[in-house]
Order: structure tokens, then C-alpha cells, then sequence
């Protein structure tokens, strides 16, 4: 447990390759494609892009971009929701956006379903997706269509199953960019804010979701009471039983107010899970934002912290693939697992960050 840590050693560097916050240069990749080109000569392409991936794993650092390149796909996709009162559903059209490795050589990757906060944009998390499917993630992302459109909890839980099939789809079409790349057996979900509520909900009432990562979630509030459209996802949570990574902000407002945020769910989760408290950071500083007006609205609401929202992002990127990989690559993972602590542990004597792992003493 690292929430009552001492005073930081800000000339430090550690394994990690990164130094407490303000104290330094950012991290850098351990290895690079131009190294990795001179394996050998005669060899395919994917099987040396298939090698460097094997050989990133000896030297990770979760806080730079992994070693695929990403590439995404952006489409309007017409989905079709189970509703009591239609035998043939209810049609959704939704903006699709797709971010996934630009390569096959370690095809298929698990897919991440990432749910943006209350009246985001998919867009608004551009970055975390780029970092996610640079080490080998898929990630599924969706914007609800029209201006300021509002879909109780109960409703929008249905559109995950037919944009997994749409996925599935695409992956199994050889005209399509996806072909081959999604793994929809090997499923996580993630969400921020309202997003960080149905990735819950989808973690603790699905059985095809291997993990869940929720960044500053919130459950019910006074505005959503809990009910049948509104359901708990911490009361779900607690009847599953499962363990998941959990991010929050500890700059509270009337975005992420007390009693309904990230305490409430990590009570609510089975022991194992990681909590990781960015103490400087507010509500809407894990999006990035689109420089639109609508963001500028809803950040406005949110109180920031002291430190940046790159950092906040940053921070967020790094313990997602951190708990992605210990959950789906845990075995090949391990040294960049153990960098993660020691980046936890600077990060926390610095007074950057509280974590915690549920039913333990340490990471």
C-alpha cells in the first residue's frame, strides 16, 4: 500500500525510465524499430516485426507507445438494440471509431470497449486509445449521434453485443481493415466517468469480459438515481466478485462528487484490485479533449488540479496497459510489471499518486 507515503527523492531515476513528476525529461522508448531492423537479413517482415515484439517484452515501459504502430478506422455504424416492445429491435446509428496495431504479425489482439463520459466524444480520449492498441490492443470505441443526446443506462447496456458482432464482422472479411486483427473472445472494458459506470456494469453482468479498467467512475447520482434505467454498477460489482483497475481523481467537484465516485467502486471490488489516486488531477482532465465548445462547457464544470491534463492522461495510459498486460500477457509481462512498481513507488513517495492493491501490503 503506497497512500501514506514519505517525501520523494526527486533525482532518482529508476528502471521505469521515469523520474517523479516535474523533476526531469519524459520517458523514452527502450527500443526501436531501427534497432530492431538490423535482426537479421532474409527474414519476413512479420516475423521480424513478430521477434520485436517478443523481444519489447524484456525491456517495457508502459508510459511510451508500445511497439506496433496503430492505425484507426472511422465509420457510422447501424446497429440494432433488443427492446420489449419490437420484435425486430430498434436501429442506433452510431460513430464508430476503431484503433488497433497496424500489423498482423501477432494477430489476434484482445479488444478493449471503451465508453466515453457523460456527453464525450470518443475522440476526447484519442490519446489513451493510441497508447492502448500500441501494445497490442484493439480498442472499440462509440459516439452516440445527435445534439446532446441522452440514453439511460438500461438502453445503452445493449449496444455492446451487436457492435461486438459488427467487430466480428469485420474481422472476418478479407476486404476489411480489421480482417484478422480483433479477438472478441479475449474482451475488456474501460470507461471514464459515466463511461467508467457501464464498463462496470458490462464487466460484473457479462461473462465474455476478462477485465475491466475504470478511470474516475461514477455511480449514481441525485441527477440518476438507482433504478431499473439506472442501475448500480458497485452493487453489481460486489455481487460479482471480481477484481478490476481502478483510476481516480483526487480533485473532487460536482462532476465526481463524494459518495458516488471512485471510493464507492473500489469497495465494491474483489481483492487483487489496483487503485491508483492521481492526487492532482480533476474530473475531465482524463479526456483530452477536441478543442470544441461542448468540451470547453463540460470541462469548465469540472474542477482542475494543479498539474497538467497531459500528465493526467499520461499517468491514466500507463496503469492501463499495465493491468491490461498483467491480466492477458501476465507471464510475458513480468519486466515491465516490475518497472511499474518501481514507477508506482516513486511516483508515491513523491506525492504524486496513492495506490493501493485490495488485500495487500504492497503492488
Amino acid at each position: 500500500m503506497f497512500d501514506k507515503a514519505g517525501p520523494g527523492h526527486p533525482g532518482k531515476l529508476v528502471a521505469f525510465g521515469d523520474v517523479p513528476r516535474g523533476h526531469g525529461a519524459p520517458p523514452t522508448r527502450w527500443m526501436t524499430m531501427s534497432r530492431a531492423s538490423t535482426i537479421g537479413a532474409g527474414i519476413s517482415l512479420p516475423i521480424i516485426l513478430l521477434f520485436v515484439f517478443q523481444q519489447s517484452v524484456t525491456a517495457q515501459n508502459f508510459s511510451a507507445r508500445g511497439p506496433f504502430a496503430i492505425n484507426s478506422l472511422s465509420q457510422n455504424v447501424r446497429i440494432t438494440t433488443p427492446t420489449p416492445t419490437s420484435k425486430t429491435g430498434t436501429p442506433v446509428n452510431l460513430d464508430v471509431i476503431v484503433t488497433y496495431p497496424n500489423s498482423s504479425a501477432a494477430a489476434p489482439f484482445p479488444v478493449v470497449a471503451m465508453f466515453n463520459g457523460f456527453q464525450a466524444k470518443a475522440s476526447w480520449y484519442t490519446p489513451t486509445a493510441n497508447h492502448v492498441a500500441s501494445w497490442g490492443y484493439v480498442v472499440l470505441q462509440y459516439t452516440l449521434q445527435g445534439l446532446l443526446p441522452i440514453v439511460v443506462d438500461r438502453v445503452e447496456l445493449g449496444y455492446l453485443t451487436p457492435l461486438l458482432d459488427w467487430l466480428k464482422t469485420q474481422a472476418n472479411t478479407t476486404t476489411s481493415r480489421l480482417y484478422r486483427l480483433p479477438n472478441t473472445t479475449r474482451l475488456a472494458t474501460m470507461g471514464h466517468s459515466r463511461g467508467g459506470k457501464l464498463a462496470a456494469l458490462h464487466y460484473a453482468g457479462r461473462t465474455d469480459v476478462a477485465t475491466a479498467v475504470l478511470v474516475d467512475p461514477i455511480d449514481n447520482t441525485n441527477n440518476t438515481p438507482e433504478g431499473p434505467d439506472y442501475p448500480s454498477a458497485a452493487k453489481a460489482l460486489m455481487a460479482a466478485n471480481r477484481s478490476a483497475g481502478l483510476i481516480g481523481a483526487g480533485v473532487t467537484s460536482s462532476c465526481n462528487p463524494p459518495g458516488s465516485n471512485y471510493p464507492k467502486f473500489f469497495n465494491a471490488l474483489a481483492p487483487g484490485s489496483w487503485q491508483m489516486v492521481v492526487v492532482q488531477a480533476g474530473h475531465m482532465q482524463f479526456a483530452s479533449g477536441d478543442g470544441s465548445l461542448t468540451f470547453w462547457g463540460i470541462d469548465k464544470l469540472c474542477t482542475h488540479g494543479k498539474i497538467s491534463t497531459k500528465e493526467v492522461v499520461d499517468d491514466t495510459n500507463t496503469f492501463a496497459v499495465a493491468w491490461l498486460q498483467s491480466t492477458f500477457r501476465n507471464q510475458t509481462s513480468q519486466t515491465g510489471l516490475a518497472a511499474f512498481k518501481e514507477w508506482v513507488k516513486v511516483q508515491a513517495n513523491s506525492r504524486a499518486l496513492n495506490f493501493t492493491v485490495k488485500g495487500s501490503a504492497t503492488i
